[in-house]
């Protein structure tokens, strides 16, 4: 994992430099300040040998936290992006299946309960990300916790190399709400974010400022990877799998009418989760065969257990 956010970082670095990009450096410090710090921490614990769990946890959120921020620059560095898009083949891809996104936002706004059930749900992927992390990391699940930080870094390497080959703006960027359904659907990704998809994809930024970006993949849906790395990844959270479950089976709908994506576009998650699961699950069984999720929970030795 640190190979990968070393070798995305200094790509990052490379073209930056190299296009001569307006970077926002002094938000990239703050990233780049917490990252450290939290490698510092779980490498100080380990180090003394206090708490691997705890180390465990503020090693793979360190990593992450690095490895989100390096992913998300990369994305934007190659905008705008001019390369040949997918939108119209997808658009025609949904119509075969009679599938239609601004029917999908109008049969969600008359069912207002669930219409806002599956709002919160699309926008509890990440937080249930940060969740998994520490509930696998302080359970001692060391395993399941690596496997799925691996599936989430693979996962999310492919779609972003993928969309800056073939970039998608989404269904919203292209097709009409009529003004009720406009004004009552509280989408999280409405009319005016399909716009400024279009914008970016054309146009480009000014300067790239981490508060200031959004997501840009329509094809795969990365929510669509989030969500089954929830509900596969919880399986061994007894007491949790349930909320985890059901909320996650509510992100696939959700992230049609509020994540504005296209119906092939929740395919595409599915096999894009299932090919990085087998490969992380293959990396494990390869690299980490000696490892044992059950020895973090026995008290650490030292040279005062050993017989004299």
């Amino acid at each position: 994992m640190l190979m990968l956010v070393s070798f995305v970082s200094l790509t990052d670095i490379i073209l930056v430099a190299s296009w001569k990009l307006s970077v926002a450096y002094d938000e990239y410090i703050i990233t780049v300040a917490a990252s450290l710090l939290l490698m510092c921490i779980g490498l100080i614990y380990r180090g003394l040998n206090r708490s691997e769990t705890i180390a465990v946890v503020t090693i793979c959120t360190s990593l992450m936290v690095a490895f989100t921020s390096a992913m998300a620059l990369l994305n934007y560095v190659f905008l705008p992006n001019h390369r040949i898009g997918l939108d119209q083949w997808l658009l025609q891809f949904d119509a075969v299946f009679g599938y239609n996104w601004a029917d999908m936002v109008r049969w969600s706004v008359h069912k207002p309960i669930l219409n806002e059930l599956m709002r919160y749900a699309y926008l509890s992927s990440l937080p249930q990300m940060v969740v998994l992390i520490l509930m696998l990391g302080l359970g001692a699940q060391i395993r399941r916790l690596h496997v799925m930080l691996m599936t989430l870094m693979l996962s999310a390497s492919l779609a972003v190399v993928f969309w800056i080959l073939f970039p998608t703006a989404g269904p919203s960027a292209y097709l009409m709400l009529d003004q009720e359904t406009a004004s009552i659907s509280h989408q999280v990704l409405d009319k005016a974010y399909g716009k400024k998809m279009l914008d970016l994809l054309v146009y480009g930024e000014e300067q790239i400022r981490p508060s200031q970006m959004i997501g840009l993949i329509a094809f795969p849906s990365y929510h669509t990877v989030l969500a089954l790395v929830g509900i596969w990844f919880s399986r061994s959270l007894k007491w949790m799998f349930p909320v985890f479950l059901i909320v996650n089976l509510l992100v696939f709908p959700a992230t049609l009418a509020h994540g504005g994506h296209y119906l092939i576009d929740l395919a595409g998650g599915l096999i894009l989760f299932l090919i990085c699961l087998w490969g992380a699950e293959l990396f494990q069984r390869r690299f980490d065969r000696q490892e044992k999720p059950e020895i973090n929970l026995r008290p650490q030795r030292t040279s005062m257990s050993h017989p004299a």
